[in-house]
């Protein structure tokens, strides 16, 4: 199957240049990415248990454009591990799998007791555009996340922040159509199947009014329906967003409400705040019993494993160079804590070195106390 459906994306691709408006190879092909080395180093309160990983990380984004109707996008992540987790971790190159495609298009290359060599093709997609509509066939990203934080809206391929290394998200194996009504409204329908679990459909109405841009969105999602709906606007100065999703019952599920709102405000000399909320209907609403209750792989349904939860963070310009980030994440009647601090410094052109700290603390057997600290550092070129 996923051989078949990168054969027809080639044959497209020789359809479109025998187009008499097609421009030379040479103009209609684009290219850039990235090559990020990346140490992690972790440990638990009493250092009982502290890890060191390493990884290599290859972006290749290709785009074929012969002209304005036809549009090609490939983009390949290569990766390289080595480090205790590859030696400790049983069928480790499994965790790098993407949960929401249905084509399995990736490949573990070299698979050793103490490395791995690993790439996945993160899109493989065709657009066919007219002046007023556009069909996309494909691995593609579906993005209607509105807030920064917490994307309750975004159905397919929620944001976790905590993965701060993946900023392309992975991407889902569907089509999507999108009409424009107007300049300032759109309507857009998805489809897309998951291995392994029930397909999703949904349709998104887009338009901005008074300044402020809606969406509302309904959905047959996995089995069950869901409603929703997001904003992103301005109160003066600041900025203003906000999404709501309610998931209805079916299957044997509960109903579940999501709920994120955040205002941000970009100060003189380089300052940034902003602070946020979010809430999880079916998030826990009590102290641990263990810290494995704590599920941080966030998905679209668990954007946080708490149920009440807010965030405030800063940013700050140093110079010509550097670059401060700090936040804090904290989830009452779970007593949770998340603190994340950044450093970024800009050693060139297309060079940034950054260091990145994660600390989690949670109340255990009634004591508030540490669950693990990460530090990353981090080398990236882009070209």
């Amino acid at each position: 199957m996923k051989y078949l459906f990168i054969i027809l994306m080639l044959g497209l691709v020789s359809v479109c240049n025998g187009q008499e408006d097609s421009l030379p190879a040479q103009q209609a092909l684009s290219m850039n990415g990235y090559v990020k080395q990346l140490s992690i180093f972790s440990f638990n309160k009493d250092f009982s248990e502290s890890i060191l990983d390493h990884f290599i990380h290859n972006r290749l984004n290709l785009r074929y454009e012969p002209n304005e109707k036809f549009r090609f996008a490939a983009e390949f992540r290569n990766r390289f591990f080595w480090g205790e987790s590859v030696r400790t971790i049983p069928n480790f190159s499994d965790q790098l799998k993407n949960q929401n495609d249905q084509l399995n298009l990736q490949k573990a290359w070299i698979n050793t007791s103490s490395f791995l060599a690993h790439t996945s093709i993160e899109r493989l997609n065709f657009q066919y555009s007219q002046p007023k509509w556009n069909i996309r066939l494909g691995r593609q990203r579906i993005n209607w996340g509105m807030a920064t934080t917490w994307n309750p809206n975004d159905l397919f391929n929620a944001y976790n922040f905590l993965d701060f290394d993946y900023e392309e998200r992975p991407g889902i194996d569907g089509a999507r159509f999108q009409y424009e009504l107007s300049d300032l409204s759109d309507i857009q329908f998805v489809y897309t199947k998951i291995r392994g679990q029930k397909d999703i459909y949904a349709a998104r109405y887009f338009l901005n009014k008074n300044k402020i841009d809606w969406q509302f969105i309904g959905a047959w999602y996995k089995g069950r329906p869901a409603l929703g709906m997001g904003w992103a606007g301005n109160i003066g100065e600041s900025g203003f967003r906000g999404e709501v999703q309610q998931y209805f019952k079916g299957g044997g599920e509960k109903a579940q409400l999501n709920v994120t709102t955040e205002i941000d405000r970009v100060f003189k000399k380089g300052w940034y705040a902003n602070v946020g909320m979010l809430y999880n209907s079916n998030g826990l609403n009590r102290p641990l019993i263990s810290f494995n209750e704590a599920n941080l792989n966030l998905s679209a349904e668990n954007l946080m494993p708490a149920r009440w939860n807010f965030i405030s963070g800063i940013r700050k310009e140093i110079g010509s160079r550097w670059n401060g980030n700090y936040s804090v994440v904290y989830s009452p009647r779970m007593n949770l804590l998340i603190m994340i601090g950044s450093l970024r410094y800009e050693l060139g052109k297309n060079l940034d070195l950054d260091l990145i700290g994660q600390s989690f603390f949670a109340e255990l057997n009634s004591v508030f106390q540490t669950s693990r600290t990460v530090f990353f550092l981090r080398l990236k070129w882009s070209y």
